[in-house]
């Protein structure tokens, strides 16, 4: 990063100095830090500066307070594009750079019916993509022919991708266990939406955040975050839970977690363990799972002890039934 920090300290500024309140590294930086976190115009990228300026303290001087969104916008308004053009490239070599996880993209997998192709009475193509979100371009591509077989191309497409280290993410279509090994056995971390079509999981989850002492707990610690925003005509409020997940054996098998929830759909994300203070439960679900497993075995060991007695009975029978026929012969 701070190769290029350095580099922000050469590009020519050519407002009046005796004028200038805001450096033009301190910009650039607010910038591209503010676009990093989804602000999409000069307002939110002045608000974003103003809720984070202690962090982004660390990398510039920001002397003279946070720049009001005016300003950034007349500043960025005098930048030309190649050097613009050239910050992208610098961002891109150090997303690049085999740093461990300081830095991580996030790869976007998703289906998408290319609906003005359908020829005749042919059906549409449906063309399964992974998208970067930080590159802007498409890393690969797998042709099905509908939306059901998306799981098993989303397999396919990852042998095809370098995903090392970045965050994968896809709809409840491709929540499978499979995928999910795929995308660990790459080295790569991923966040996955639950929906009803893994109905047995959804109840799980649904039961293990129904303790409100533990929502309580959750936020305590600093692992819940809430959003309010206008969207699609209507106000969509969004509750966020993240804690280590002991839930069922299907989960089990997709290795540990991190779970956050909405109030539309739940997401989980791979975690190291210790990012998140060993915050977790086993759910009443969980411990029901256990209690029928040992239940099964109790029943399937009775039946093993009962079957074994009837052939005992029916050897003794036998023999019994043998030994009278002995005694018969004999007295013959």
């Amino acid at each position: 990063m701070q190769e290029l920090l350095d580099w922000l300290e050469y590009i020519e500024d050519d407002r009046q100095q005796r004028k200038v309140r805001h450096t033009l590294k301190d910009i650039l930086v607010i910038v591209l830090f503010a676009t990093l976190a989804n602000a999409d115009d000069w307002v939110e990228m002045a608000l974003f500066a103003e809720s984070y300026q202690d962090y982004l303290r660390k990398y510039i001087e920001l002397k003279n307070g946070i720049p009001s969104h005016d300003t950034i916008r007349r500043v960025m308004g005098m930048i030309s594009p190649e050097i613009i053009q050239q910050l992208y490239g610098k961002w891109q070599d150090r997303l690049n750079q085999n740093e461990g996880e300081l830095l991580k993209k996030i790869i976007c997998i998703d289906g998408k019916t290319m609906r003005s192709n359908k020829r005749g009475d042919g059906k549409a193509s449906h063309i399964v993509s992974a998208w970067s979100k930080e590159s802007g371009f498409c890393l690969g591509q797998k042709a099905v022919e509908e939306k059901s077989n998306e799981i098993v191309a989303i397999p396919e497409l990852l042998d095809k991708i370098q995903i090392k280290g970045q965050i994968v993410t896809i709809d409840a279509m491709g929540t499978q266990t499979a995928i999910a090994e795929k995308i660990k056995k790459k080295r790569a971390d991923y966040v996955l939406a639950l929906k009803r079509n893994q109905n047995s999981l959804y109840e799980d989850v649904q039961e293990y955040f129904s303790d409100e002492e533990f929502q309580k707990e959750i936020r305590e610690r600093g692992n819940y975050k809430k959003t309010q925003e206008k969207a699609h005509g209507q106000i969509e409020i969004r509750e966020y839970y993240q804690t280590c997940l002991h839930i069922s054996k299907a989960l089990s098998a997709l290795a540990s977690f991190a779970f956050g929830k909405d109030h539309h759909h739940h997401f989980f994300y791979q975690y190291p363990s210790n990012n998140l203070g060993g915050i977790g439960r086993p759910s009443d679900a969980h411990k029901k799972s256990v209690s029928r497993f040992f239940s099964t075995c109790a029943l399937f060991i009775l039946y093993i002890i009962t079957n074994i007695c009837i052939i005992v009975y029916h050897l003794y029978q036998l023999l019994h039934f043998l030994s009278s026929v002995g005694s018969i012969l004999l007295l013959d």
